[in-house]
């Protein structure tokens, strides 16, 4: 992000897993995309910290565009 002079709040981190993936990005100041696909999309679905954390989710790469400017 430095690199790129991005901002943490303007940067959007898409990832499967919320205590891998969601939650460090999350406490680091990034925006954050909970993507529900693979083995453990059942697992973290209804997990209400992994629900809170993300504040998006999608199903699928291809609709990250629909989410990005939200």
């Amino acid at each position: 992000m430095e690199a790129a002079q991005a901002a943490a709040d303007a940067t959007l981190y898409v990832g499967d897993h919320p205590a891998d993936d969601v939650f460090p990005a999350k406490a680091a100041g990034l925006r954050t995309a909970h993507l529900r696909r693979g083995p453990r999309v059942y697992v973290w679905a209804d997990d209400p910290e992994a629900v809170m954390a993300a504040g998006r989710w999608t199903g699928s790469l291809t609709q990250l565009t629909g989410i990005v400017g939200a």
